[in-house]
């Protein structure tokens, strides 16, 4: 019976180990991260046509509110982040590529003196670049994604790399009329 009990206890713990690995991480506490934000979105992923999308981040009553479009205004996703945990808001069905979007977005909008407090010490590096900065998010001794910030070009453009080998490119949408 203590043979039956341990693989089971084995099963449970590794089931809950995978179901985090799969949860986008998420700061400690979340910062002033200069919203409203309205972004202009680039998947690239090998083997696939470039897509474009909307993505407007504002705060609302003390949530944060990611509402993703595509060029037609059809919703992608629609989520609330809310004392550090997802919700969906909406009809828009959940999407966890979106979620992990949107905290790569996180990630890098995080001031680098704030980074130890939000992901923990030993949890990232940055190294300064001819033309920006390059960060890196570390789970599980590897890179969750890694962001490349770039200032030579349109201010505050981003370029993130999943672990899945999904690039975006993301740049602040021009708002003027």
């Amino acid at each position: 019976m203590p043979a039956l009990l341990r693989r089971i206890a084995l099963c449970v713990m590794l089931a809950w180990l995978s179901a985090c690995s799969t949860t986008p991480p998420l700061p400690a506490r979340e910062h002033d991260y200069g919203l409203p934000r309205w972004l202009h979105v680039v998947r690239q992923h090998p083997g696939q046509a470039d897509q474009d999308s909307m993505l407007a981040v504002q705060r609302e009553q003390g949530a944060t509110r990611w509402s993703w479009f595509d060029p037609l205004g059809v919703p992608l996703a629609r989520q609330l982040l809310d004392q550090g945990n997802w919700r969906s808001d909406g009809l828009a069905p959940p999407n966890s590529e979106a979620r992990e979007l949107f905290a790569a977005l996180l990630f890098a909008w995080t001031p680098h003196d704030a980074l130890d407090a939000a992901y923990g010490a030993g949890s990232w590096r940055e190294e300064p670049m001819r033309d920006g900065w390059r960060r890196t998010l570390i789970r599980a001794n590897a890179p969750y994604f890694a962001i490349r910030a770039i200032h030579a070009g349109p201010a505050g453009v981003l370029v993130i790399e999943d672990s899945h080998g999904t690039h975006w490119r993301v740049a602040p949408l021009d708002t003027r009329p």
